[in-house]
């Protein structure tokens, strides 16, 4: 083929894709629209499968990492009962065994015992029931700080002693509310059993000044038997046998018919030998605390004779 002829070829074909149709449109243009609306870009589903399944991974071990810690903490965090629920941290620990015995005011001589069961008694000298309640406590804020301390609660709540002790301390301070603090002293051996009549006189005594006097009271029956020893020198010495009763008015040892001896003795008569003897009268009173007692004899004119007890 001729040059000129493949030059004519090319301009029939440029001339008939530039033509028109008998509708009179653009076939080469509709086409080209057609084509650029119809086809779209692919989608690639398996990329998008891909990251759905990713996000799904990673929401699982999100919850599953959650669930991991709160059954961590629950292990490491122990469940408090209901006591530990109410305990603070700066409040001491409630130890009724930590006080508990039987306490002797220096003040007076009365007693206190606080029982393992929370309870607490007061008694008088004679071991006599004066006030109950129970043990509990209280409180008081002073500045920034809280004291707590143990309380002796009546049975109608009134507060009748606050006080501090750890257990360890023998002597107890007794707040009674009105200024004053009271000593107590730890005096657990005492058997607090209440005093019948006269029965407080019974025991030994030993006379306050000198102490050559001593004497001695016991029981038999409703009677109260005493003897007593004085010795005046080394070679004499004045002896009581009396048998008392309890004057319930006065609650004092009271006789009329006692026997009263002096002895004498000597390097040859160390047995004694009674030189004088004769009835006498007189009365015994024992004081508040329990410890002492005067005695009144019409053997001897004076002042009453003063007796410890031991």
């Amino acid at each position: 083929m001729s040059k000129k002829l493949i030059t004519a070829l090319a301009v029939l074909l440029l001339c008939g894709c530039g033509g028109t149709t008998p509708s009179g449109s653009n076939v080469t243009t509709q086409t080209s629209q057609t084509t650029a609306e119809t086809i779209t870009a692919p989608v690639d589903t398996t990329a998008s499968a891909t990251e759905e399944k990713k996000e799904e991974t990673s929401s699982a071990a999100e919850v599953q990492e959650t669930e991991k810690v709160a059954d961590t903490e629950a292990e490491e965090t122990p469940i408090p009962d209901d006591e530990e629920l109410l305990v603070d941290d700066d409040k001491p620990a409630f130890d009724i065994n930590a006080i508990k015995g039987v306490y002797k005011s220096q003040v007076d001589g009365t007693y206190i015992e606080i029982k393992d069961s929370a309870l607490w008694t007061a008694y008088d000298q004679n071991f006599t029931e004066t006030d109950s309640g129970i043990v509990g406590e209280h409180s008081e804020d002073i500045e920034d700080t809280t004291l707590w301390y143990y309380a002796l609660n009546t049975f109608d709540g009134e507060i009748k002693y606050t006080f501090l002790n750890d257990g360890s301390s023998k002597v107890m301070q007794f707040d009674a509310g009105n200024g004053g603090v009271d000593l107590w002293d730890r005096t657990d051996d005492v058997i607090l059993k209440p005093v019948v009549d006269g029965d407080k006189y019974l025991g030994n005594f030993y006379e306050e000044i000198a102490g050559r006097g001593y004497m001695t009271i016991s029981k038999e029956g409703d009677k109260y038997k005493i003897q007593c020893n004085w010795g005046s020198s080394a070679f004499e010495s004045a002896c009581w046998m009396i048998d008392a009763t309890y004057e319930d008015s006065t609650g004092d040892l009271v006789y009329d018919n006692g026997n009263f001896q002096v002895l004498t003795f000597s390097e040859e008569d160390l047995g004694g030998t009674v030189t004088e003897e004769r009835s006498v009268s007189g009365r015994l009173h024992m004081a508040d605390t329990n410890d002492k007692l005067e005695w009144t004899d019409n053997a001897y004119e004076g002042d009453p004779s003063v007796f410890i007890k031991e």
